[in-house]
């Protein structure tokens, strides 16, 4: 974060480095049956930097990392752990329909009408409500991630997070929940 400010230039030059290391390490996943690359988004919350600092060293090397694996027959899925609402305008510049965005923690609906028509969508359902909650609580959940993210079809019901510890009971809601409600026809 310091190299932000002091020297900028530098972090520029070594981030076009670290980007084609990065494409390198995702493109290992080009050619198997579920060719999918993570892409783990850590810092790139709006706490750790501005908007500004975003859009300059963090956005437009994640960008070229995610159509490089693209052009190597790669879906990047990009997991996102915190609120990632203001970086929405960034992620509707990916290729339409070649990337996903596992979110944690957003505002799913202003989710799916910024990325609904360009890529999919994943997540959401809060590992605490799955440790704390009721069944019908999940499938009442579960119902409103559907009936928002699933209009027109690319939305994957998943949880916020890895799931370390959950009720059982909780996690078959969610299952067959999601597989009784939400047939496409």
């Amino acid at each position: 974060m310091a190299d932000i400010i002091r020297r900028p230039d530098q972090l520029l030059e070594a981030l076009e480095i670290t980007t084609q290391m990065c494409i390198e390490y995702g493109s290992g996943a080009a050619g198997a049956d579920l060719p999918f690359a993570w892409i783990w988004m850590h810092k790139g919350s709006e706490g750790f930097m501005s908007d500004e600092q975003y859009g300059t060293f963090y956005w437009p090397p994640l960008k070229k990392a995610i159509e490089g694996m693209i052009d190597l027959g790669v879906t990047p899925v990009v997991y996102c752990e915190g609120d990632e609402t203001p970086r929405l305008k960034y992620f509707a510049e990916v290729p339409p329909g070649k990337v996903i965005f596992h979110f944690a923690t957003m505002d799913m609906a202003l989710t799916k009408d910024v990325l609904g028509d360009i890529a999919c969508i994943s997540g959401n359902v809060p590992n605490r409500l799955l440790v704390t909650g009721t069944p019908d609580e999940v499938r009442e959940y579960c119902k409103f991630l559907i009936d928002t993210c699933g209009k027109g079809g690319g939305y994957v019901m998943d949880t916020s997070a890895l799931v370390d510890e959950a009720k059982p009971e909780n996690v078959k809601a969610m299952f067959e929940f999601t597989r009784e409600y939400s047939v496409y026809g």
